[in-house]
C-alpha cells in the first residue's frame, strides 16, 4: 500500500470518528443546552462521516499531487 493510499485510509477512519462520534456528541450538547429533546440521526451521521472522509481523502490526494 502506497504512503498516500495509507494516509488516505486513516483519514477515513478519521472521518468515520468525527461523524458518527463527534458531530452527533456536540448536536447533542448543542440540543442539550438549549432545553430541547435530541435524537441520534443514523443516516445523517452516516452522511456526516461520508462527507468527511471524501474531503479528508481529496485534500490529501490533492496534496500528494502537488509533492
Amino acid at each position: 500500500m502506497g504512503a498516500t493510499a495509507h494516509h488516505c485510509v486513516w483519514l477515513l477512519a478519521l472521518a468515520a470518528v468525527l461523524g458518527l462520534l463527534v458531530v452527533p456528541a456536540l448536536a447533542g450538547s448543542w440540543a442539550a443546552w438549549q432545553g430541547q429533546p435530541w435524537v441520534m440521526d443514523w443516516p445523517q451521521s452516516l452522511r456526516h462521516a461520508a462527507v468527511l472522509g471524501a474531503v479528508f481523502c481529496g485534500l490529501r490526494l490533492l496534496l500528494a499531487g502537488a509533492e
